[in-house]
């Protein structure tokens, strides 16, 4: 890092990121082989909590996207407004989806599954930041015809990250966080959501039908798993997370 201040900008780009690779696959070793010492027997809920309002702060800039969008626009018509208003419920799809499968839920594992839940959060929030980035240009585009090559393919892939990033943090959650049996519907259901997206993508329809699209896909998978964590015996009440117990009953700091 210190020798990045001292050439150029291209140079200095590839520092930067062999500095990046360095961390994360130094890290996933480290934590794969269990030669971590913080994390004790595992992380704690407060340690959730922060890493779920870390996801929210990401979540933002998806709004931020459309609302520097719409006043960017040239043309602040019915349509830009639209294409608006429906690409904010593709945060919200992204919100519930990662929230009711994955947020509160403490991972009990050490090693290779604890790192894959940590780092993780690593490409699912790079990737709802992209999914905002990609809002500014749906919104520039929005009475186009088809969706921009570009445009399309950076949305559609913010998704189908965010669908995997969860998928990959699910795999270290205790079995007991489920009902019983559940487990095995998550990855099958956010495949074929992410499948259903990259379809949208290929088809790259108008932005107004882009965003429905997505979002309808979202928020089907959604209540496909909820209707299946309900058939199951899952209970929705998150009354013990809000008052702040471990599994043992010991109050948490913070």
């Amino acid at each position: 890092m210190l020798a990045s201040a001292l050439v150029g900008d291209t140079l200095r780009i590839s520092l930067w990121t062999l500095v990046v690779v360095g961390w994360v696959v130094g890290g996933l070793a480290l934590m794969s082989s269990d030669h971590t010492e913080g994390f004790g027997e595992g992380v704690t809920r407060s340690l959730v909590e922060r890493m779920g309002l870390f996801t929210i702060v990401a979540l933002g800039e998806v709004v931020v996207g459309v609302v520097g969008g719409i006043s960017d626009a040239e043309h602040r018509d019915a349509m830009t407004i639209a294409v608006g208003m429906v690409g904010l419920t593709i945060g919200m799809g992204m919100w519930w989806n990662y929230f009711d499968m994955l947020g509160r839920r403490v991972p009990g594992q050490r090693g290779l599954r604890l790192a894959g839940w940590l780092y993780s959060h690593l490409p699912l929030t790079m990737a709802i930041a992209a999914g905002g980035a990609a809002m500014v240009s749906l919104l520039e585009h929005s009475g186009d015809g088809r969706t921009p090559t570009a445009t399309g393919w950076l949305l559609v892939g913010s998704v189908v990250i965010v669908l995997g990033s969860v998928t990959l943090a699910c795999t270290a959650l205790p079995s007991d966080e489920f009902p019983p049996g559940m487990v095995r519907y998550i990855a099958p259901c956010f495949g074929a959501a992410a499948i259903l997206v990259v379809a949208i993508g290929f088809v790259r329809p108008a932005p107004l039908v882009m965003v429905s699209a997505i979002s309808a896909v979202l928020l089907l998978v959604w209540l496909a798993l909820f209707a299946v964590y309900l058939a199951l015996g899952g209970d929705p009440d998150v009354t013990d997370f809000e008052l702040g117990a471990d599994r043992g009953g010991r109050a948490i700091e913070g």
